[in-house]
């Protein structure tokens, strides 16, 4: 595409995986004009900062909307994410994954009739409860074109009859992993006196773990019998959810951490004996590492580690999470979901085909 035909692409994001999947992206899409905003999701402004820069991204807009209850971010985000996409007015707005920031970005985009593009599309757990199936599900149906990180996506969005709009291209988290995971320093582990396969690294965010003391008690105390050493690296959201539980002892039994960035925790994940988690994306990074996962839900969107043997869901339950930590060196994955070309590429093509024939 030539420089008269650039555009002007604005990427929304908030949250540690979608600043992943916008380093990857974005060095295939330099040619254009790229503008960053970030809504503040992240909770953390200077941990977000250290993640932006150890991530190599341009300074982004930030809108400072802290997170919390879903239901109340996306009514702070909206008024803010329309102005600042009236101001910048952009010849298409692209949203990544399932959170708050991306249902806020889709709707604020859509309502001004501007094109959108998601990305991370038609992944589906099938619990409707979920703040961030409905995220998914809503912004889908709103966009103009649906990147989508795996077979099942695609087949999710063929029957939801989104299939027109939809492309296969593979997981951009996979693309930035496969690039570090061979040069990482493993400083971390020296500096928090850890053994490479002689650890578990816990990670815990979700509103539905943390916001339920019962939840949150159920699952610290499971994994407080793990035979070695459980790295807890405690999410801003979390640790004081923890206070407010009166569940300090149990967290004296970890080896706690403040939250880390890109390097650091892939480098954890990448020499730890397992993984167990509540995020979406580890789930993802650890199946890439062949790192065994628990997964603290009753579903997951990311079928294929089920289906591979690589991760297990425990949800809250002390005595799965405790059988699962037992039996995780027979979970190994096999296969991966990258492609060729890399998925960058490949939705850099895609975007400027469908834009040159608009």
């Amino acid at each position: 595409m030539g420089k008269d035909r650039t555009m002007k692409i604005v990427f929304i994001v908030g949250t540690r995986p979608q600043f992943i999947k916008h380093a990857a992206l974005l060095p295939a899409l330099s040619q254009h004009e790229c503008i960053t905003i970030h809504t503040g999701q992240h909770y953390d402004e200077e941990l977000s900062r250290e993640q932006f820069r150890a991530l190599g991204l341009p300074e982004p807009v930030n809108l400072g909307i802290p997170g919390g209850e879903p239901v109340t971010v996306l009514g702070a985000l909206l008024d803010p994410l329309a102005t600042s996409l009236r101001q910048q007015n952009p010849d298409v707005v692209i949203v990544y994954g399932d959170t708050t920031s991306t249902l806020a970005g889709a709707l604020a985009a859509r309502m001004l009739g501007m094109p959108l593009i998601h990305v991370e599309a038609g992944l589906r757990s099938g619990d409707r409860t979920m703040p961030e199936e409905t995220a998914r599900v809503v912004t889908d149906h709103l966009a103009d074109l649906l990147f989508a990180p795996t077979t099942h996506a695609v087949a999710n969005l063929y029957h939801e009859g989104l299939g027109d709009r939809a492309m296969l291209t593979g997981d951009l988290m996979y693309e930035l992993l496969a690039k570090k995971h061979s040069n990482l320093n493993k400083s971390i582990l020296n500096k928090l006196g850890l053994k490479e396969d002689g650890y578990i690294l816990l990670t815990m965010h979700r509103a539905a773990n943390t916001d339920d003391p019962i939840r949150l008690r159920r699952i610290l105390t499971g994994v407080a019998k793990a035979p070695l050493p459980v790295v807890f690296p405690v999410h801003p959201r979390t640790a004081p959810r923890i206070k407010e539980a009166c569940l300090n002892d149990l967290l004296d039994l970890f080896v706690v951490t403040p939250p880390l960035v890109y390097d650091e925790s892939l480098a954890l994940l990448k020499h730890a004996r397992l993984c167990i988690t509540d995020s979406g994306g580890l789930q993802k990074e650890a199946y890439f590492l062949n790192v065994p996962c628990l997964t603290l839900r009753d579903r997951t969107e990311w079928v294929e580690t089920l289906e591979d043997g690589a991760n297990r869901c425990v949800d809250d339950n002390p005595e799965w999470i405790e059988a699962g930590i037992r039996g995780a060196g027979r979970m190994r994955r096999v296969r991966h979901l990258l492609g060729d070309p890399p998925p960058s590429v490949r939705m850099a093509q895609a975007l400027e085909e469908w834009w040159g024939r608009k």
